[in-house]
This record gives structure tokens, sequence and C-alpha cells, in this order.
């Protein structure tokens, strides 16, 4: 909470809640929860810098011609 902005610690304290309710639901496969929390975060890092890159080139084209 102190480099971050307050809104960080509340998204960390949901996540862990998630995490620590799904492994008491189904114990036997606790291990992979953080493995496809993993997963979720890579692909839509992925797919936000694809987006950014993308929206870059496009409106670079669109307002080099100006």
């Amino acid at each position: 909470m102190l480099i971050g902005p307050p809104g960080d610690a509340a998204a960390a304290a949901i996540t862990a809640a998630v995490l620590l309710a799904q492994a008491g639901v189904n114990p036997q496969h606790a291990w992979e929860q953080p493995v496809l929390r993993l997963a979720d975060t890579i692909v839509g890092l992925v797919v936000g810098v694809a987006a950014a890159w993308l929206s870059r080139r496009v409106l670079g084209h669109l307002f080099a011609d100006e």
C-alpha cells in the first residue's frame, strides 16, 4: 500500500480470497488455480500490448497525413 495506488491492495485481497475459496472447494487440485490465474494474466497482457501496438499503428497512419 505504501508504493502503489490504494486500489492495488483491494485487488490483491480479492485475488487472494478467490484463490483460497477455490482451494477450499476443491483441495485436491488447489495448485492449479494460481497457474490458471497466471495464464489468464499473461493472455490479458499479450492482448493489451497487441491492441496498443495496433492502435498506435492505425492512428499513426491516420494522423500522419495532417
